[in-house]
């Protein structure tokens, strides 16, 4: 009975793991806007912090308000990149850069991996919990 019960906490625990690794983005309240919603944003000097997460040719970029609620741009060319920088400077709002929080395939695969492996590897020691010596 007690094995069943580990066993059944076991596997709550990896659905659990598994749900978060697909929930990764801002746990924070967040919206979208637009680039020119964005550009009209900064002119009325709303935003006092932006953490710009670099992809490859494109960067998302997360916008803090005073009262802590996050917007988010996604999607901003490189090209465009550098002018809104400056004028984010312009408006006073503080830059900082961030590693991308694209969505990676590979390590998706290496923290399911690394989850399977932990559940194969407690059912296995109940497996041989179980057996008695004869």
């Amino acid at each position: 009975m007690k094995q069943k019960i580990l066993i059944c906490i076991s596997i709550l625990f990896l659905v659990a793991m598994l749900i978060q690794l697909f929930t990764f983005h801002e746990k924070r309240q967040s919206r979208t806007l637009s680039y020119p919603e964005l550009l009209q944003a900064l002119e009325q000097n709303k935003f006092q912090k932006a953490s710009i997460h670099m992809g490859y040719d494109l960067a998302d970029i997360a916008l803090a308000t005073g009262d802590c609620s996050i917007q988010l741009v996604d999607d901003v060319s490189a090209k465009e990149l550098l002018k809104l920088i400056k004028r984010m400077l312009d408006s006073g709002v503080s830059v900082e850069f961030a590693p991308s929080r694209r969505f990676e395939w590979t390590e998706f695969a290496v923290n399911t991996v690394a989850l399977v492996l932990l559940f194969i590897v407690v059912i296995y020691i109940f497996v041989l919990h179980q057996r008695t010596p004869v």
